[in-house]
């Protein structure tokens, strides 16, 4: 717990951690904003890792970090029909996967640069990676 951070922009930065080194050395890995993979058809997502690997979509990150949650929905939908744009203000949660998509898409504010970003450590870590 703790060596990610998710950002209300959808970005995720991997923190600061001591690694092991050859021999009984050790090293720094300084921080760092993780490159997302695009999947057609499913949207962006990263790896990360704590002793084992796992592949987590970007917006449910966010999703889980910034929108609350309240009456427990299981999906996540991007507002404007982009499921590469994984900024908050994006994002909202629903009840199926049939509503995903708006009939009526707005894009208009899709290239609005906001600089408030701000970024939140991932809580339930221990969820995505259990031991």
């Amino acid at each position: 717990e703790g060596l990610y951070k998710v950002s209300n922009y959808g970005r995720i930065k991997s923190l600061e951690k001591i690694l092991k080194a050859r021999g009984n050395g050790v090293r720094t890995k300084k921080e760092e904003i993780l490159k997302p993979f695009l999947c057609p058809k499913r949207g962006a997502r990263v790896v990360l890792r704590n002793k084992i690997s796992e592949t987590c979509m970007i917006h449910y990150l966010v999703g889980t970090a910034f929108i609350d949650n309240h009456l427990k929905m299981k999906f996540i939908s991007h507002k404007n029909g982009n499921i590469y744009d994984n900024n908050v203000n994006n994002l909202e949660w629903r009840n199926s996967k049939n509503k995903i998509f708006q009939q009526n898409i707005n894009l208009i504010n899709y290239f609005q640069d906001n600089q408030n970003e701000t970024f939140k450590k991932i809580t339930g870590f221990q969820l995505l990676f259990p031991s």
